[in-house]
């Protein structure tokens, strides 16, 4: 809901954000399943505010960034460097969103800015997201790592 609260309007019906990040990072370090539940609550929250094109439009991206997270996360090899399965989702996200915005927005001077800064902010936001939970995921374990060796001191 957070990220739906700060997202860019573009018609009167249609706002944009970055709703698909917490789908990807639940999908690369937890599982498909949750990442699923958080897409419904993504969904059921874009309904609540409308009952219109642009939330079926949400509903279609929804269910495609799912379909494509769980073909990424079963054929791409778990010793695949993180980097690439987040790039590869990315990509996968920003293509399916490209072509459901061009059904929704109408206008080809919003929808080339639009499609190039989503694009941008999309990698960006993405990519930094992963870092910073595979750095929060790894500080942790090191820090459990640690307490259970015993100590000398020298």
């Amino acid at each position: 809901m957070i990220l739906m609260y700060y997202s860019i309007q573009v018609t009167s019906e249609t706002i944009v954000d970055l709703r698909f990040i917490p789908v990807m990072l639940l999908t690369l370090f937890i599982g498909i399943r949750p990442a699923m539940v958080s897409a419904g609550i993504i969904i059921i929250g874009r309904f609540i505010f409308g009952v219109i094109a642009s939330a079926y439009g949400a509903l279609v991206l929804m269910t495609l960034i799912l379909l494509f997270y769980f073909i990424i996360n079963r054929t791409i090899n778990k010793n695949v460097n993180l980097n690439k399965k987040s790039f590869l989702m990315i990509m996968t996200t920003n293509i399916i969103f490209t072509i459901v915005i061009s059904v929704l927005v109408r206008d080809i001077a919003v929808l080339k800015v639009l499609v190039q800064s989503y694009w941008l902010i999309a990698f960006l936001g993405g990519f930094v997201s992963v870092f910073f939970v595979d750095f929060q995921r790894r500080s942790i374990f090191y820090w459990k790592d640690t307490r259970k060796k015993p100590q000398s001191i020298t």
